[in-house]
């Protein structure tokens, strides 16, 4: 149950951090600023659905680099989705 509760928490801590207006109006700008090409694989991304900004330092392990611009880029669905947690590895 405890295990529960703080899956539950932390779900709830990213939704509020991924709705703030703070972290969309970052994500916005290093879109703008970086393109739509896949920091990964080199894509271009031409769908909204397709494109995210990833924090290259994870938000879990390095809390106070969450809004930091060079600590983001764009990266593409499926690349985002492979690197889960883990630091960008060149």
């Amino acid at each position: 149950i405890e295990l529960a509760e703080d899956r539950k928490q932390s779900i709830e801590e990213r939704d509020q951090f991924y709705s703030s207006p703070e972290w969309n109006m970052l994500r916005k700008q290093v879109i703008n600023e970086k393109g739509r090409v896949c920091a990964g694989c080199g894509r271009r991304i031409q769908s909204n659905d397709d494109i995210t900004v990833d924090h290259i330092k994870p938000r879990s392990k390095y809390p106070d680099l969450v809004l930091t611009r060079e600590n983001l880029r764009v990266l593409c669905r499926s690349c985002n989705s492979q690197k889960g947690d883990r630091e960008f590895e060149e």
